[in-house]
């Protein structure tokens, strides 16, 4: 929820904001191709959000759903992304069973352009058709905190 509007997406590829008083939608932003399952952050005047087989994280206006930015992340952008002053902080989780090939990794993304500033790839893991993150990354002051499909818990220094 951000001010007066409630945000839902759905594995239809749909984004709305709800009017937290009507429950009707404001606008709508399809995803085409691709589930919106991420929680949406709303940071500043900005909505991030990232989505499945889009395989991206978005800027998007949250006031009429115009997209500022997209980037692809290579994998499915399933959870929700951590927003500092200058930066998104986005995690992707891989596949190597599907036919779009999706990589696990976590990105930081220049909050104001959405550029890569630097990716780290996740390792594969061995028997398993999953690799990289399924849960949100945290930060707790300079440090970035996640845990990955591999059991392991990474902590990234944000300094």
């Amino acid at each position: 929820m951000a001010g007066d509007k409630i945000f839902v997406g759905n594995r239809g590829g749909l984004l709305a904001p709800l009017d937290h008083k009507t429950g009707k939608p404001l606008w709508r932003l399809l995803f085409w191709g691709s589930s919106v399952e991420s929680d949406p952050v709303v940071a500043g005047d900005v909505l991030y959000i990232g989505a499945s087989d889009l395989r991206r994280v978005s800027a998007i206006d949250p006031k009429d759903g115009r997209v500022i930015w997209r980037t692809d992340i290579y994998g499915w952008g399933w959870s929700r992304v951590a927003v500092t002053e200058n930066r998104v902080y986005a995690a992707a989780l891989g596949s190597t069973a599907n036919e779009i090939r999706h990589l696990g990794s976590l990105c930081a993304l220049d909050r104001a352009t959405g550029k890569i500033i630097w990716r780290w790839p996740t390792p594969e893991c061995p028997n398993s058709l999953y690799n990289g993150f399924i849960a949100g990354p945290a930060i707790d002051g300079k440090n970035l905190i996640i845990g990955g499909t591999d059991g392991a818990l990474y902590c990234f220094d944000l300094s």
